[in-house]
């Protein structure tokens, strides 16, 4: 695909191998220098100028220029030139990539930045290779949950920040957007620290006869930070800490994302952040552009800061002399976008603060925000569901069973995946948005149709899918990749044997040679919102999804099913506020912030507490009833009530939660009713007069849409106050 550039750039060609193709460079969007120029060394160097524009290098194998294989290299700075490669082949099979080579150099300046680096997905470990160094990054659902297992991060984010511990009520929420990572200070490092402004004489004020003796007498440039108070941190990690979950090495997997969209943006800091508050992410932002990776994840952005000859607020110990210009250091957020996830930011990564002019930033992805496109395998069309492998089908009207080495499609469309490409879960329903991949790459093949109903159903009784589909496909600077509908589109098709009627169709981007589609779309065929099927059959249950794909003429060329269990009913979960403190002068009832006061001779009288955390439809994991003390955390707790215990973990049993516990109802109707005491010790220590408690109900459920697990599920605590009588 294009490589996508920003300001002025000098394009030469560097090398040509011995022997290659015809090759040309293409340079659009520009200001000046567009057009087409010959891939030989003798051909001039072009000046290109403009804010956003592309370079397309293209090869001519015979019948007519096509577009080559591109990858480039990261910049060099030579202290007066920062120059790249852009390296091409005609083809991918040749590892090297000599056949033609561009090279693109531009001067260094004071407020011209040039950020470079790698964008790749992460499985297998909870905590990122991409930290920043001074603060640990807590970047997904799965390393939020991991933190909050180890005490000295659980202490850290509970004081920081208390509404990351109680992140989902339970019920339908709108799409949530992506995981706003937040940081952790490691010892007395600011969470955001103080802002940095590159100071250098602004030569272009400067009279010409005094331009030489300016230059002569000042320093090049000087970094310097306002002089503005921040608190200290009130709590932070050690760095003992941090070392003690670095995982091995070997326990991370990770990979290229090519061809993504990335957007840069400047964050500027709130005033309780520059204070020396936690990160919020809500400061104000201001867009700087946007590039795409290329086919090994890499990309480079550039972008210039204005000089600001007034500033507001002077740092001190300046010796640059007047005039000056004042650029202030970029804090710089990058952003994975993709016009499928809900707010059309896959990932967002938090500040990278004072960012110099030259900087290498890496990103790190989670592997389960991203669906990245399987390989087709010989034998069966559909491929995936998001990053979940499914074996071929059993026949060519069965939808399940379908097996892998990895993961077990059974007879209902119930999932059990071990592998550690998507989630690992246990006999496991399907919800959410469904990205359904599947290999139409017979060149015959020009559109489809996708089709759903139930089991039981007769293929006429069958309907058709009409969600938008729109893949992404290249275009020009500045926007470069933007999403195009493929349907649905009326066409008549041989939908079943003989048989042609006009039906809502889809362009096979797969097969499509008259658009530039991005490779890692051409498989994707469509993003199932799973709950429009689940309503339309009336509800939670097996359903069967049929794509089938047609020439030119509408003839049937393919067709294949599969059976996919649908369940997106919510986690009925409750926390009753109505308690009791159970003394041997008999039961004392309080409800909402009830305040105990401790019999003498019982100082671990139990507490009695209802609750119920169920998946009506068998699909829960877990649940666990916990407390928490004061401002320790974690308070360990046991249910002495037979029947009724304040944790159960299954899989792969039809597991609906609490109302399969022998206690279930038995006190309240419709709850688990269990009496609480303390798993060793008092409620209150030795000398400890009154402690503020909280009661915490989470649970989890076997539910997935292939890129992760729905939950965990939390209720609003029960908040409690316990002294000593």
């Amino acid at each position: 695909m294009p490589i996508p550039m920003q300001g002025s750039w000098t394009v030469s060609v560097k090398s040509k191998e011995s022997g290659s193709t015809p090759q040309q460079f293409i340079i659009a969007g520009a200001a000046t220098g567009n057009g087409a120029y010959v891939g030989d060394t003798s051909t001039p160097p072009v000046h290109v100028t403009g804010p956003a524009w592309s370079i397309d290098v293209q090869h001519n194998p015979g019948l007519g220029f096509v577009e080559s294989f591109t990858e480039i290299t990261f910049p060099v700075n030579n202290g007066v030139h920062y120059s790249f490669d852009v390296e091409c082949n005609d083809d991918d099979a040749d590892p090297v990539f000599d056949d033609v080579i561009l090279i693109c150099t531009t001067p260094v300046t004071q407020n011209d930045f040039v950020l470079f680096g790698n964008v790749n997905w992460y499985s297998g470990c909870y905590f990122r290779a991409c930290n920043p160094g001074l603060s640990l990054v807590i970047d997904s659902d799965l390393a939020l949950q991991a933190a909050l297992l180890r005490p000295a991060l659980r202490n850290v984010i509970q004081t920081l920040y208390p509404e990351r511990v109680y992140p989902k009520p339970v019920g339908p929420q709108p799409d949530p957007g992506p995981f706003r990572p937040f940081l952790l200070p490691i010892e007395d490092n600011p969470i955001v620290p103080q802002q940095q402004i590159n100071v250098f004489a602004d030569t272009a004020a400067i009279a010409e006869t005094d331009r030489a003796e300016a230059a002569s007498t000042a320093p090049a440039n000087q970094i310097a930070t306002f002089n503005v108070p921040s608190t200290r941190n009130t709590v932070s990690l050690r760095a003992v800490d941090v070392a003690n979950i670095v995982n091995p090495v070997f326990a991370c997997q990770s990979g290229a994302l090519a061809d993504y969209l990335l957007r840069f943006q400047d964050y500027t800091p709130t005033a309780a952040e520059a204070a020396g508050g936690p990160y919020t992410g809500t400061g104000a932002r201001t867009t700087l552009g946007v590039t795409t990776t290329d086919r090994n994840g890499n990309y480079i952005f550039r972008f210039t800061v204005p000089c600001e000859r007034f500033f507001y607020r002077f740092p001190l110990h300046i010796t640059i002399p007047f005039p000056r210009c004042y650029v202030p250091l970029p804090n710089i957020i990058v952003q994975v976008l993709d016009g499928t996830a809900p707010s059309g930011v896959l990932y967002e990564t938090t500040p990278f603060f004072n960012t110099p002019e030259y900087a290498q930033i890496n990103v790190c992805v989670p592997r389960g925000v991203v669906t990245l496109p399987p390989a087709c395998t010989t034998g069966q069309i559909i491929q995936s569901i998001g990053n979940i492998t499914v074996g071929p089908p059993p026949g060519p009207s069965a939808g399940a069973p379908r097996t892998t080495s990895n993961t077990s499609l059974d007879t209902n469309g119930i999932i059990t995946s071990s592998s550690s490409l998507g989630p690992q879960v246990s006999c496991a329903a399907w919800a959410g948005s469904l990205y359904f991949y599947a290999c139409l790459d017979n060149p015959d093949i020009v559109s489809y149709t996708i089709r759903f109903g139930l089991p039981t159903d007769p293929d006429t009784a069958y309907q058709f899918v009409t969600e938008d589909y729109s893949p992404y496909l290249v275009v020009p600077a500045p926007v470069y990749l933007a999403q195009q509908s493929v349907g649905p589109t009326p066409r008549t098709l041989e939908t079943e044997p003989l048989v042609f009627s006009s039906v809502p169709s889809y362009l096979n981007a797969e097969t499509d040679t008259t658009r530039p589609w991005l490779e890692r779309w051409k498989v994707l065929k469509m993003v199932l919102t799973s709950s429009i099927y689940q309503l339309a059959l009336g509800g939670v249950g097996s359903i069967v999804f049929r794509i089938q794909g047609y020439d030119g003429g509408g003839n049937q060329l393919a067709d294949e099913r599969i059976t996919l269990y649908i369940d997106n009913n919510s986690v009925d979960q409750f926390l009753d506020p109505n308690l009791a403190l159970i003394t041997t002068g008999g039961p004392v009832l309080q409800s909402n912030c009830a305040l105990f006061t401790l019999p003498p001779g019982q100082p671990a009288a139990p507490i009695q507490i209802s609750f119920r955390a169920n998946q009506n439809e068998g699909f829960m994991a877990s649940y666990t009833l916990y407390m928490d003390k004061g401002s320790t955390g974690n308070f360990a707790i046991q249910s002495i009530t037979p029947g009724s215990p304040i944790s159960d973990s299954r899989s792969c049993s039809n597991f609906h939660g609490t109302s399969d516990e022998p206690g279930y109802g038995a006190t309240v109707a419709g709850e688990l009713t269990a009496e609480v005491v303390p798993q060793t010790g008092n409620w209150l220590d030795p000398g400890q007069v009154f402690c503020a408690f909280s009661f915490n109900l989470t649970s989890g459920v076997w539910i997935t849409d292939g890129q992760g697990i729905f939950g965990p599920y939390t209720s609003t605590p029960d908040l409690i106050g316990i002294q000593q009588g």
